[in-house]
């Protein structure tokens, strides 16, 4: 099996990408986490959704004859103005993280056959009732990826 992720992750860049991340998250303190049944009940947000509302607002400033009392124009404008330059600091975003979740499932992957591999030679000294294999067996089968739960 070919090797992709040959690679290591010092405790300083993992310290210093913890810091990059709380910078960037305080750059932003206005921004929230939805529940899923939030995300559920919300909007659909598309490209067509962002150019509707942003065609709206640019009729409503330039026609206030026809907005309504209850059509806050300076705060329509904020909202869209916020929702626009966060879709655009997603799209900056969304492939690093993307690439984060490719390379841990890469790395995962090929980590797993050799933990299959510990875990049948564990399985062996536990026949040949070898000392501390039994322990060292259970725990991993206990943690074993995708045993039946319910055994």
């Amino acid at each position: 099996m070919l090797n992709k992720i040959s690679a290591t992750i010092t405790e300083d860049k993992k310290a210093e990408f913890k810091e990059i991340a709380a910078r960037l998250k305080a750059l932003l303190p206005f921004m929230i986490s939805l529940t899923s049944e939030e995300r559920k009940r919300g909007m659909r947000l598309g490209l067509q959704s962002l150019s509707f509302i942003g065609k709206a607002l640019e009729y409503a400033e330039a026609n206030p004859q026809f907005t309504s009392e209850y059509i806050k124009i300076d705060e329509f404008h904020r909202d869209y103005k916020v929702a626009y330059d966060m879709i655009e600091l997603y799209r900056l975003l969304h492939p690093l993280v993307q690439q984060m979740k490719d390379t841990a499932m890469q790395a995962a992957t090929e980590a797993l056959p050799q933990a299959i591999s510990f875990y049948a030679s564990v399985g062996s000294a536990v026949s040949k009732g070898e000392e501390g294999a039994s322990e060292i067996h259970d725990e991993l089968r206990d943690l074993f990826p995708g045993r039946n739960l319910n055994s």
